[in-house]
């Protein structure tokens, strides 16, 4: 017997009938048909055998353009009231737009006179979302950037979850360079970072307001506070640095915004559609744009449409070419990672290899006959005996024993082996 199956078949999350009609058919793959559902009573009514009478409060609108489209997705925002906004969410494709996004909220926010105070100046950590394979690279960092350590080095007295900025690159030696306490550390990055998986994080330090009344997202853990990467928060009031924060749990903490673990936020007034990913709202408000396939696709469009529980306001900037470029990109990244992947690794590579021949200059010597090359080899071998012990790698057990016998005639003459053998 065969394990019992169950098979999802009806559409819960999306109340209002135009949008589970809508989600419906973009699960089917029928977009004409999700598209034209939004907020269309007649078209509805015409497929649901007349079932459906209601009156809708979605739509699609074309802004073609885009300072305009930013700035209206703005004001429908801003002309809900207090509990119309909190149950609404705003999506951008673009962690650029989403931004531009924020801004026109709070500026609009600060106008109705939403905000208690002035804005309080602070720095914030952004990751820069590094891999394995770039954070072993220093090419791939700068002066200035933030290394937070999950790990700790004592031999280089770096405890685990310090907070590092870089002061220097030494290209030579392949180090990243820091100041702690007036003690100059040196840190190699090639190996240990990317062996170790999470062993370090890469910030890039940046500037933010906030104010009482402010609506932040955590970009970090920080369990013992309870937070959590992604969760929302309100700012309840400021006391010079430290903020008094409503959790979405109800809880209330205080934290102190100097402090580089408590730096890990960002506004929450409007999100990418990757990060809303696992969230719903009575209220949608998105924006999807033709010309771009990467943040405007399948995957990109059900996410959007899947998070409205009642009504959604689509902003695009051409209704059928945006239909036709989700029609054709599914959104799916593996194709597309492997190919970035395969790319960063070759441009790395190249890197490497750029680097590796300032280190190599004068150091490669080429010798045609084999045999010429093998006692040269020995040698040179020799040579570096007299001050260290070298090791030598031979590309087979033949050349191997050659090199030894080579090498052991060389140091006799040498005066570095009896020449009497036992």
């Amino acid at each position: 017997e065969g394990m019992n199956q169950a098979i999802l078949t009806q559409v819960v999350r999306q109340e209002s009938p135009d949008l589970a009609f809508a989600v419906k058919e973009t699960i089917q793959g029928d977009l004409e048909y999700a598209v034209r559902a939004i907020g269309n009573e007649a078209f509805i009514n015409h497929h649901s055998d007349g079932e459906a009478l209601f009156s809708p409060e979605s739509c699609v609108k074309e802004v073609k353009d885009k300072n305009r489209r930013l700035s209206d997705i703005a004001k429908d925002y801003l002309s809900l009231d207090d509990k119309g906004r909190d149950n609404t969410i705003v999506l951008l494709g673009s962690n650029e737009d989403r931004e531009e996004v924020n801004e026109l909220i709070r500026d609009g926010l600060k106008e109705k006179g939403k905000f208690q105070g002035i804005d309080h100046s602070c720095s914030i950590l952004k990751s820069k979302d590094m891999t394995n394979i770039e954070r072993t690279h220093i090419f791939n960092f700068e002066i200035g950037d933030i290394i937070h350590f999950n790990k700790a080095y004592r031999s280089l007295g770096i405890k685990r979850y310090d907070y590092l900025s870089i002061v220097e690159i030494d290209q030579i030696k392949e180090t990243l360079v820091f100041n702690k306490n007036g003690k100059r550390i040196c840190w190699k990055p090639g190996g240990s970072a990317q062996s170790k998986g999470g062993a370090i994080e890469v910030f890039q330090r940046d500037s933010s307001n906030i104010s009482a009344g402010d609506f932040i997202r955590w970009t970090k853990n920080k369990k013992s506070h309870e937070v959590y990467n992604t969760e929302t928060a309100k700012v309840m009031s400021l006391l010079g640095s430290v903020a008094k924060i409503k959790l979405k749990t109800g809880k209330t903490i205080d934290i102190d915004l100097t402090k580089n673990t408590n730096k890990h936020w960002d506004y929450a007034w409007s999100s990418t559609v990757y990060s809303a990913q696992g969230k719903k709202a009575n209220n949608v408000i998105a924006q999807l744009e033709s010309y771009n396939p990467h943040l405007t696709n399948f995957r990109s469009f059900y996410v959007t449409l899947s998070r409205a529980v009642n009504k959604i306001t689509l902003y695009v900037d051409n209704l059928e070419e945006s239909v036709n470029t989700i029609k054709k990109h599914t959104g799916e990244k593996s194709n597309a990672t492997t190919f970035l992947q395969a790319h960063l690794e070759k441009k790395q590579f190249e890197q490497y290899i750029k680097h590796a021949y300032t280190k190599l200059d004068g150091k490669v010597h080429e010798y045609v006959n084999e045999s010429s090359r093998l006692v040269n080899l020995a040698g040179h071998y020799a040579n570096l005996f007299k001050t260290k012990t070298p090791y030598l790698l031979a590309t087979d057990y033949k050349d191997r024993n050659t090199l030894n016998a080579l090498i052991r005639t060389a140091l006799k003459k040498q005066g570095l082996l009896n020449h009497e053998d036992h």
